[in-house]
């Protein structure tokens, strides 16, 4: 289970394909996506099905996919646009990661 929520889940993702501390992760989140908005979508506890929720956006030069049926079962993929999903410049970031 992660202790970060899923907006900083993409922020991680990126410092870590970048080789940068998160803090230094530029633009900030919010001119691609809003943060709070991706974490209310995970966090929801009402929901009746188990299909998956997937929400996909650009941001600091990436595509980026953040997958899930809720906050404890986030994953987080992030790949260079235009490169192949499963290539060596994919990146997956799960909650026990």
């Amino acid at each position: 289970m992660s202790s970060q929520a899923p907006s900083q889940q993409v922020v991680t993702a990126i410092a870590r394909e970048e080789g940068v501390p998160t803090e230094t992760v530029s633009p900030p989140l919010y001119e691609a996506i809003d943060p709070d908005a991706l974490n209310a979508l995970f966090a929801r506890d009402d929901r009746t099905s188990s299909r998956p929720i997937e929400v996909g956006f650009e941001y600091a030069g990436y595509d980026v996919h953040v997958i899930g049926t809720g906050v404890d079962s986030v994953a987080v993929n992030v790949h260079a646009p235009g490169a192949a999903v499963g290539a060596r410049a994919a990146r997956s970031i799960h909650p026990e990661d």
